[in-house]
């Protein structure tokens, strides 16, 4: 029988930047007793992941360069709640901060989904917009280049099938979202 493993002390900070830190923590094997430190990325708080439809089925994508794969990635809107904000309204602020566009309505798709519970403590919260319509310009953090694009959903899918698409969060939220749309 698989047993969860225990933290032993407090996790030691190695490094933190823009919402993430990298921690180095002791956990004990509860069959052996053997200790072990692992290096994980916890995330500060809560973050929404926003798969969002015009009307018309298009979806509104963005184009980021993202440090991580250290290339241009398409990729769903999507960010930090900020102090209580619930995963609604977080995922409404950050659809439109980053493409302009406001949802008609919005619906989670799940409790939160796991990117790499090996590794990182964090979750997103999926959420799906529909009806969206363009609202204004962009209002984007001085830290943030980010294209917007529109896709066809069928394309989209077609996208994600050929690998054009390879982000995890976004490929999982989108086959979530299909149970819906």
């Amino acid at each position: 029988m698989v047993s969860k493993w225990v933290k032993e002390g407090d996790p030691k900070v190695l490094a933190e930047n823009h919402g993430k830190c990298l921690m180095l923590q002791t956990f004990v094997n509860p069959e052996t007793g053997e200790k072990k430190d692992y290096s994980l990325f916890y995330g500060r708080g809560k973050s929404a992941i926003v798969l969002a439809l015009t009307k018309d089925r298009l979806v509104i994508a963005t184009k980021e360069f993202r440090f991580g794969s250290n290339k241009v990635q398409i990729q769903l809107p999507g960010g930090n709640a900020e102090g209580n904000e619930d995963i609604l309204a977080n995922a409404a602020r950050e659809l439109f901060e980053e493409t302009g566009w406001k949802a008609g309505r919005l619906m989670r798709l799940s409790d939160r989904l796991f990117g790499d519970s090996a590794s990182l403590d964090g979750a997103n919260y999926p959420v799906l917009a529909l009806d969206c319509e363009w609202a204004g310009n962009q209002d984007l953090d001085q830290t943030e280049s980010i294209e917007v694009e529109l896709f066809p959903f069928d394309r989209w899918l077609e996208m994600i099938k050929s690998g054009e698409i390879d982000d995890a969060n976004t490929i999982s939220i989108t086959r979530l979202a299909e149970f819906y749309i």
